[in-house]
């Protein structure tokens, strides 16, 4: 291999060059050309040395030829030294490597190596448990790949062209991992819920707008990233019943509205992150504490959302998460209590008096100010605690709650009713 200091550069002439210089240019390519031609025959003589056992015992080496490799091939591509590339080639020789090796190593990492095509050699290692394509040209990948690598448990083929999967990806059920982000994906093979083992799938930065029906099928599910795609819709009835689910990433798509739930007790017992940024979302319901129990990181666009009110949403997402979860508990409670005891709330929630379920409300320690009429108009309000604010009148309508059974009112400093008043008890 000729050495890394050599240099191809040829300093640019004057436009009128006499006859001498000429000859003496055209010796320079002669040489140059010669040189090439050299190293080339050096580079295939070191690959013939470097793969062991040698070719003719290997039957489907016989047709690989390193000139196929269009990027990476012995001429000198534009912008690169002869320097990188030997490396490039060096590199190039430890794949083929890593190919013959396939069947005892069970990986063969071709990332970055700027292929267009897939090296059909990689498919005679059937025992193949790990295959990295990333960040190559690959348009597309052979359909007989799901037929032959059934082995397989990790694919990555992420930063690529790819426009479409193999079909068949139901022969593929050793799949685990699957990591096809940056590609030009717009449709899944509409088998790929048979991929019972997957746990970890991005597709994230496609053109998605949709999931297969199949995809209810995979219960081993726990992580799902489709951020950057072209849902409209969130993709509820494809991921119902995925009880393994535990991260949800759509941010960046053009979803509209919350998911409904597609049946009766429809739930994400796992899930504990969901990310919805750069979504034009409008409203989170109320009904999303049952659906995600144990949701921690939620995160959405805040400017957007009406629902719940401003005085809820200026808190946070978390502060969001943590009002609507209080009240998925209170459903569940019995009696049915809207509990908001120590959250800092200057006024009632807007969305409060919606609730005409509750029985019980506990809203001690807070910043209330005032209690509005409305809340005389629950008709299953029997127990308030309004103890610890900064209340200085009760509403006269309370007298109309005829069912009201407890008024805790205490550490307040309420000047109407007059204490001689309310010190005589709720009747």
């Amino acid at each position: 291999v000729c050495s890394a200091e050599t240099s191809l550069d040829i300093e640019n002439e004057p436009d009128e060059l006499s006859k001498d210089g000429e000859s003496q240019l055209s010796t320079a390519d002669k040489t140059n050309s010669e040189q090439q031609k050299s190293d080339e025959n050096n580079l295939m003589t070191l690959l013939r040395e470097k793969l062991s056992p040698p070719i003719p015992q290997i039957p489907w080496l016989e047709y690989v030829e390193l000139d196929n490799y269009s990027d990476v091939r012995l001429t000198y591509p534009f912008g690169f030294t002869r320097q990188e590339h030997i490396q490039r080639t060096f590199r190039l020789l430890d794949t083929f490597e890593q190919i013959m090796n396939a069947e005892d190593s069970g990986a063969v990492i071709l990332g970055s190596m700027g292929l267009s095509f897939f090296p059909r050699e990689i498919l005679q290692a059937t025992s193949l448990v790990t295959l990295d394509l990333s960040g190559n040209a690959f348009t597309e990948m052979p359909a007989i790949i799901a037929f032959l690598l059934t082995s397989l448990t990790s694919i990555d083929a992420s930063c690529n062209r790819l426009v479409q999967l193999p079909a068949k990806m139901s022969w593929m059920n050793s799949l685990q991992f699957l990591q096809l982000q940056q590609n030009e994906l717009n449709i899944l093979p509409h088998d790929i819920g048979e991929c019972l083992a997957l746990a970890d799938v991005d597709l994230s930065y496609n053109r998605i707008d949709n999931l297969p029906q199949s995809f209810t099928k995979l219960q081993n599910l726990t992580c799902l990233n489709l951020s950057n795609n072209c849902f409209a819709t969130f993709p509820s009835s494809q991921l119902a019943g995925l009880s393994a689910l535990q991260t949800i990433d759509l941010t960046e798509n053009s979803i509209v509205g919350w998911p409904k739930p597609p049946n009766a007790g429809f739930c994400w017992p796992s899930l504990t992150s969901l990310q919805l940024q750069s979504n034009p979302i409008v409203a989170i319901p109320w009904e999303m504490g049952e659906t995600v129990p144990l949701l921690e990181d939620f995160n959405f666009d805040l400017g957007r959302v009406v629902q719940p009110d401003a005085s809820l949403v200026s808190r946070g997402c978390s502060f969001v998460l943590e009002f609507i979860r209080r009240i998925s508990a209170g459903k569940l409670a019995h009696p049915r209590e809207f509990n908001i005891i120590r959250m800092s709330l200057f006024s009632l929630p807007s969305e409060t008096y919606r609730f005409m379920w509750m029985q019980r409300l506990r809203a001690s320690y807070n910043q209330l100010q005032w209690l509005p009429s409305r809340l005389c108009e629950m008709p299953n309000l029997t127990d308030i605690d309004i103890a610890h604010n900064r209340l200085r009148a009760l509403p006269v309508s309370l007298a109309r709650m005829t069912q009201l059974q407890q008024l805790l009112f205490h550490g307040n400093s309420i000047r109407f009713p007059p204490r001689d008043v309310w010190i005589r008890g709720l009747g």
